[in-house]
């Protein structure tokens, strides 16, 4: 009995913990949302605070606009390489500020592991071709992405994009098929997370029940025969 029961109570936990790394996974994500102008473009940006983290002067996982103030200069040497926008091929001007408007994912800004920036981009030229080019991924971690929804008068057009996707081209034409694509991929990292849970409490479950199922009968079944 005693031989069965640690082989339960193994299984259980390698259960369990094989559903952690699915639910890791799931924090690293951005969300954007993005205003195309006549010779400028604004992005409220909601990332990992861990991008950031040197800003965060009270240890709280996020960012004050105080905090985003002060750290302006360096937010902006940090991210000007990392989250880019290119009109006709030509780069914008960026700079980084405190947040306008409220944020758009309070699920995400409020959740103690987000910083919520506005990354703003400058021409001299009026736009045309816009295209973002987006480059915060941890090395390594799989399933992280960004999604980032695109503004421009009447259009709007959702970015989506990965590790191995690192552009998003506004082209203008109807948001049905990237909007498609991102709610995908999207629906398909909250499959990854739910799995991880489920696995996560049955193994967990399995395990509690065959120690309680040990400790009720400690001799087991198997001495009587």
């Amino acid at each position: 009995m005693m031989r069965g029961m640690r082989r339960a109570l193994l299984l259980g936990f390698s259960l369990a913990a094989i559903a952690l790394p699915a639910r890791a996974d799931w924090t690293d994500f951005t969300s954007g949302e993005l205003r195309i102008g006549t010779t400028d473009a604004v992005m409220q940006l909601i990332l990992p605070t861990g991008w950031v983290a040197f800003a965060d002067d009270d240890g709280n996982g996020t960012l004050s606009d105080l905090e985003v103030a002060v750290h302006a200069v360096e937010l902006t040497q940090r991210l000007a390489t990392r989250v880019r926008i290119t009109a006709d091929g030509i780069p914008g001007v960026m700079g980084v500020r405190p947040p306008a408007l409220p944020p758009r994912r309070l699920d995400l800004a409020t959740d103690g592991r987000h910083a919520t920036l506005e990354l703003y981009y400058t021409w001299r030229e009026p736009l045309a071709e816009v295209v973002v080019h987006y480059e915060l991924f941890t090395p390594g971690v799989q399933g992280a992405r960004a999604e980032i929804t695109a503004l421009r008068d009447q259009t709007s057009q959702v970015l989506a994009f990965t590790p191995t996707q690192r552009e998003g081209r506004f082209d203008g034409r109807s948001r049905s098929h990237r909007f498609a694509m991102a709610t995908q991929l999207y629906g398909r990292a909250h499959l990854l997370e739910g799995l991880g849970v489920l696995l996560l409490l049955l193994g967990l479950a399995y395990g509690a029940w065959a120690l309680a199922r040990g400790l009720r009968d400690p001799g087991g079944r198997e001495d009587k025969s």
